[in-house]
């Protein structure tokens, strides 16, 4: 799928993406790039572990949540506390799931390591991809970095690996990794990406009780503390290191035999 890197030009959450320097918003400015996928199956392919695995290693997945994440740690002040969004992380239905065997469905698209990268430097920029979940959702995964938050210019990849979802949590997203893999960053990285499942009817002012978890090197997951649900369809969070992100609520007593 089309991917794109653009300046920062103060777009909110890279929703409104707008190309400055004289670039169109089709073809990156010089110096800057952008990718179709085709360097995705090596970054898709590290182990999730170790981002240092052997090329062509296959992926593993991310089972656990980190020690402190409860199970109501995915509770999210912009859900309402009653109805299909209850805060209680309960669902109607299991709904599906982008782990392989029963529960996969084309309402959870499984990644298809997509990947957008490009260098960005001091001054910021943005990364935007397209991939499968694109396809279901209308909306881009998108990395907003802000000034000052890299030092000196670095190649930075967006990619929606073809990993399973951890087991803990219902997936509402592919798992996606940030490269350079554990890269601390100096200023706080808005992160944008778009879900779907087919657990439960929501609307825009009831959205479901979702959070964005992150893992820095592999081994857990922790909720991001900002992350707020959209219910036009995707989660927005900040993160102060790249590493691996995804949409998902954890498991209750009502969806622990869920697939």
């Amino acid at each position: 799928m089309k991917s794109r890197l653009l300046p920062f030009y103060g777009s909110f959450l890279g929703l409104s993406v707008m190309a400055c320097g004289g670039a169109s918003s089709t073809e990156p400015p010089h110096g800057m790039a952008s990718s179709d996928g085709g360097n995705a199956a090596d970054a898709a392919s590290a182990t999730m572990s170790d981002a240092s695995a052997p090329e062509g290693e296959t992926s593993s997945p991310i089972d656990n949540l980190c020690p402190g994440a409860s199970p109501d740690a995915g509770e999210n002040d912009s859900a309402t506390t009653s109805g299909a969004g209850a805060l209680d992380g309960s669902f109607a239905a299991c709904g599906c799931t982008r782990r392989p065997g029963a529960g996969s469905s084309f309402e959870c698209p499984m990644g298809g390591g997509d990947t957008a990268n490009g260098v960005i430097g001091p001054s910021g920029g943005m990364l935007e991809l397209k991939g499968r979940q694109f396809i279901r959702s209308g909306l881009a995964a998108s990395l907003t970095v802000p000034p000052s938050a890299l030092a000196a210019p670095t190649m930075v990849a967006l990619t929606e690996t073809t990993v399973p979802p951890p087991a803990a949590l219902l997936d509402w997203s592919p798992v996606y990794r940030l490269d350079p893999l554990g890269l601390p960053l100096a200023q706080a990285v808005d992160v944008v990406l778009p879900w779907s499942n087919s657990a439960g009817t929501f609307s825009p002012a009831d959205p479901p009780p979702l959070s964005m978890w992150f893992s820095a090197d592999g081994t857990c997951f922790t909720r991001l503390a900002d992350s707020n649900t959209n219910g036009a369809g995707f989660e927005q969070a900040t993160i102060t290191a790249f590493g691996f992100i995804v949409v998902g609520a954890p498991r209750s007593p009502s969806t622990a035999t869920c697939p």
